[in-house]
């Protein structure tokens, strides 16, 4: 009996291309099949990227959920007649992520890689979080433009958008500049991906943006920063509070200029022998796994400027004194029934101290700049008062913090002799 040779296909060593090609061509298998197969797989491949439950409801309809960052619950519920239809719903969703992303997702995707290499910290994260929903996600005059396909999106359709939000929401040119940010981090990523052939660039020019476009905020000095009188009421007052560790560290404030955040992270070892307060922490707001804001103390200050030691004038030293005596062991200069306290707690004192006293109030960054006021107005030296202030230079010490302290009286009184002929 002649025996039959058996071989397998390894045996043929053919590659996958040659028993496709062999299969088409001899009828095995159609182009149809193959293309419907293909999809299948694809579909599947998508499929099993959904994490979330999929189930029949008692309606009748087939149901499930798909990821929405936009919403508190990060997702949103979707439902179809079918359980085929609504399979086809989720594998497009994730198709289109992974293909052809929405502004949406391109903004996560740019806003994680800046976090994960070190280029954001978390608060920054969080601020771009909530101005992308503000200005993309809630935009009135362009509902849905978070889930445009952005390569879709023309030059043109986003200097409307950009022009259309100016006007929307009556920015400052400070608030543009933080939209804008978002704005180039988007497309900028995009583009050097080739997800989109928008320039920001060219869509500045052709916006042909100006500051006169912006809203200004007139500022008004008697609510910038609180009169020499006021200051020394408050002081007074708050120095009679030998055991309220809320009041002591407002008036510390009121000596040391320093910020709220930075006084509620500030440690014992930070106080020096030489009447030097060793500033290099501040609290910080972030948002947790499940998106619930929480505060906490990160070790480095708001600039790289911020770190800085702070020269306390000799009324501070009893100040400090009376902290020490009075203040809970811990970890923290500031501490009360075991835990630090935060900002809001100086923040309630102070309003409370103003009440009583029947001074307006004015938040507690208010004396941060009657704090800087008064070391401009005494002449001293502009690289002191930049490094008091933990600015890089004084320019931002006297643009944004000297405020013009003197009554209508005063003023007149300083204008009179200025002008021989009046």
């Amino acid at each position: 009996m002649r025996r039959r040779r058996c071989f397998c296909l390894d045996d043929l060593m053919l590659s996958a291309e040659e028993l496709l090609k062999i299969a088409l061509q001899n009828g095995m298998i159609t182009e149809d099949e193959l293309r419907a197969q293909a999809e299948m797989n694809q579909r599947q491949k998508y499929l099993e990227m959904h994490e979330y439950k999929v189930w029949q409801a008692s309606d009748g309809y087939w149901k499930t959920h798909l990821p929405d960052d936009t919403r508190k619950e990060k997702r949103r519920p979707i439902k179809r007649k079918t359980k085929e239809a609504l399979e086809k719903e989720i594998a497009t969703f994730y198709k289109q992520q992974e293909t052809k992303p929405t502004v949406e997702a391109v903004f996560y995707m740019w806003a994680n890689w800046k976090l994960e290499n070190g280029k954001f910290k978390k608060q920054t994260y969080d601020r771009y979080e909530t101005d992308f929903k503000r200005f993309f996600a809630q935009n009135k005059s362009f509902k849905n433009f978070h889930n445009r396909l952005i390569g879709t999106i023309t030059e043109d359709e986003m200097v409307s958008f950009v022009l259309k939000t100016i006007m929307q929401y009556e920015l400052t040119y400070k608030a543009f500049t933080g939209f804008w940010s978002i704005v180039k981090g988007i497309f900028n990523y995009a583009k050097n991906r080739d997800m989109t052939k928008v320039n920001v660039v060219d869509v500045h020019i052709k916006a042909e943006l100006t500051k006169n476009m912006f809203v200004r905020k007139k500022r008004n000095d008697e609510e910038e920063a609180y009169t020499v009188e006021e200051a020394k009421i408050i002081t007074s007052y708050l120095a009679k509070q030998e055991d309220d560790l809320a009041c002591l560290g407002i008036l510390l404030t009121f000596l040391s200029g320093v910020r709220i955040g930075e006084l509620s992270a500030l440690k014992p070892s930070d106080v020096k022998e030489e009447g030097v307060l060793h500033i290099r922490g501040t609290e910080v707001k972030v948002k947790d796994e499940a998106g619930i804001a929480k505060l906490g103390v990160q070790p480095l200050p708001k600039t790289e400027a911020g770190e800085r030691d702070v020269v306390l004038p000799e009324s501070a030293f009893k100040v400090i004194k009376q902290i020490l005596a009075v203040r809970e062991d811990g970890e923290y200069l500031f501490m009360r029934n075991g835990k630090r306290m935060r900002s809001n707690k100086f923040r309630y004192r102070l309003e409370k101290t103003c009440e009583k006293l029947g001074i307006p109030y004015l938040p507690n960054h208010k004396i941060r700049k009657t704090y800087g006021t008064a070391l401009c107005d005494s002449h001293i030296s502009d690289a002191l008062i930049a490094k008091q202030m933990g600015h890089k230079d004084v320019s931002t010490t006297k643009k944004i913090y000297y405020i013009d302290r003197t009554t209508e009286e005063e003023k007149r009184d300083l204008i009179r002799p200025a002008i021989p002929w009046a």
